[in-house]
């Protein structure tokens, strides 16, 4: 017997418009309850708590009314869910739309125990925004995969990715994804929020358009550093973002020890000894001081004496940089590092201002009195620059050769973290001036002076007054109408 022929097949518009016809019937279910066999609810996990409270009051009322009132009642007890509050969502869905989009509600309604319709499933999630997001995949997941179309933002897209994969509704995933990789640029607030995306989130996207938005921020580190806000948003990176900002060309420093100082700050926001080896390998160690490598050695595990030792030959000629990375069993630090040299910051030197008010003094000065040594005047703070922040300190000291009298010290400090010294042997060019009011009295000084340790560099008895008794009056002719000391500081590596 002859096989009969095969059916002519359809012609692909006809099999796209039944597809469509098909997607279109399963929209039209959203937010129907017909034919719905589950009660979704979803809401904040504080707002579930207050919610169980309140039924189990109502409980407690209910077991003293009369079993009449129980009867009249039970035929909806089934049906009929609690109420809840305003913050908490609740759906009724399709167990066919959850088994087939997401495995995570999948195993709720396998599960489910009894016979009982509708399948009632709760989703406790963390807040409001949250709950939003949430109701967007479930809608998605109606909408073969499509996002709401209206009022999308990136934050919004971010958080329906972030629910779709911990929901594995791949589906609302990738059309998250592709809404979020097809923007052509990104504001620095959602370049962050990119960057704070779960990992799992955060590798499915193209995390260069966050860079550039960062660089347009931050892209003068030296600029960054002393914008405390964006300081302080850079510093919260994850690392595989700060790996990329700092990897990246365009990035401009003053000195690359800048880029070593906000590694090092990174790592200690997070309370970790050393700076993790991906965020070292960003490091350029041909542009980096020798004085300042050798300082922060103790971050950094894989920069070795030899390493430290290879660094100061290789620096002196392009060739012997070539030499000491092809050289046999060459340290991978070396090898790795990049031997671009990074564009210039506008910053050249840290330029502050410093106001320092009298009535600090008087107040330091009464504690040295009292206490028989030296005191710190109260000093606003300084500025970054070069992998340092710099301040201006000055002091109340007792002379040494007469103890009734004191002097004013004003010292220049250089440190790279809170935790952590000047860092190595590096040459600095400072000047100081106290502007005063008619200029004829201006005090100036400058000096070019190597750092090593914590000691700061300065100028004893800086204004050549000696003080028995606190008098503000001697320093009328450096102070201005309001009684403050200006100070001008410019610093340079």
């Amino acid at each position: 017997m002859s096989a009969s022929p095969a059916a002519p097949a359809a012609p692909v518009s006809g099999v796209a418009q039944a597809a469509a016809e098909a997607l279109s019937e399963v929209a039209s279910l959203w937010g129907q309850k017909a034919y719905s066999d589950v009660v979704l609810t979803f809401g904040p996990v504080d707002a579930f708590s207050e919610s169980d409270t309140n039924a189990s009051r109502k409980r407690k009322r209910g077991a003293a009314s009369s079993n009449a009132a129980a009867m009249k009642q039970g035929a909806n007890a089934a049906s009929e869910p609690e109420p809840v509050p305003p913050e908490v969502k609740r759906l009724h869905v399709h167990s066919t739309i959850l088994i087939m989009h997401s495995s995570v509600l999948r195993s709720k309604v396998i599960s489910y125990p009894g016979a009982e319709r509708p399948v009632r499933i709760e989703i406790k999630l963390d807040d409001e925004a949250d709950v939003a997001a949430f109701e967007d995949v479930s809608w998605g997941m109606y909408h073969g995969g499509k996002l709401p179309a209206e009022d999308m933002t990136v934050g919004r897209a971010l958080a329906i990715a972030r629910l779709a994969d911990a929901y594995v509704v791949n589906i609302v995933l990738w059309a998250a994804i592709e809404w979020l990789n097809q923007q052509a640029s990104l504001a620095w607030d959602d370049a962050l929020r990119v960057c704070h995306a779960p990992v799992s989130v955060r590798d499915r996207l193209d995390l260069g358009k966050a860079t550039t938005a960062m660089l347009e921020r931050a892209g003068d580190l030296e600029v960054a550093m002393n914008d405390e806000q964006v300081r302080t948003q850079l510093i919260e990176l994850p690392e595989t973002a700060l790996v990329a900002l700092l990897s990246d060309e365009r990035l401009a420093v003053a000195a690359e020890s800048t880029v070593v100082a906000l590694t090092i700050k990174w790592a200690q926001q997070r309370r970790l000894a050393k700076v993790p080896d991906q965020m070292a390998n960003c490091i350029r160690l041909k542009h980096l001081h020798s004085g300042y490598l050798a300082g922060v050695t103790h971050f950094f595990p894989r920069w070795t004496a030899d390493v430290v030792a290879l660094v100061c030959v290789g620096k002196h000629l392009s060739s012997a940089w070539q030499d000491v990375r092809t050289m046999l069993n060459a340290p991978q630090v070396l090898v790795r590092a990049s031997q671009l040299e990074r564009p210039k910051s506008s910053i050249t030197a840290a330029k502050f201002k410093v106001v320092m008010s009298l009535i600090n003094v008087a107040a330091a000065f009464g504690n040295a009195v009292e206490k028989q040594f030296i005191q710190e005047v109260l000093t606003s703070s300084g500025t970054y620059y070069g992998g340092y922040c710099w301040r201006l300190e000055a002091t109340v000291r007792p002379d040494p050769d007469a103890s009734s009298h004191y002097f004013v010290d004003v010292h220049i400090l250089q440190t790279v973290s809170a935790n952590s010294s000047t860092g190595g042997f590096v040459e600095r060019n400072i000047a100081v001036a106290c502007t005063a009011k008619d200029h004829a009295h201006n005090k100036e000084f400058s000096t070019q002076k190597g750092t090593a340790g914590n000691l700061g560099w300065g100028w004893t008895d800086f204004f050549e007054i000696s003080l028995a008794a606190w008098d503000s009056n001697v320093f009328e002719r450096c102070a201005d109408d309001a009684g403050n000391l200006n100070f001008e500081v410019c610093a340079e590596l």
